[in-house]
């Protein structure tokens, strides 16, 4: 799941404990290796979801790089005004 920010990230995993719903929480704050570990887990299932954003990760400034793909830190990747 994604959500608009890193706070929006651990209450929407709180609220889930709430019903046993087991999510972790992948943000770009996180260290690579961290990151790496927690897909780890969740590919061996002790995860059901995570939860990520990649909140104001932009490694490239969008407004220079028109039409071109763009990749965060967290790894994903963005189209900016690709026609």
């Amino acid at each position: 799941m994604f959500v608009n920010d890193i706070d929006r990230c651990y209450r929407l995993r709180l609220f889930l404990e709430q019903f046993g719903i087991k999510s972790c929480v992948l943000n770009a704050e996180l260290p690579q290796n961290s990151r790496y570990h927690i897909v780890q887990e969740f590919n061996r299932g002790i995860y059901d979801y995570i939860i990520a954003t990649d909140e104001g990760e932009l490694m490239e400034d969008p407004d220079e790089d028109a039409g071109k793909i763009l990749f965060n830190s967290f790894g994903m990747f963005y189209f900016q005004r690709v026609t």
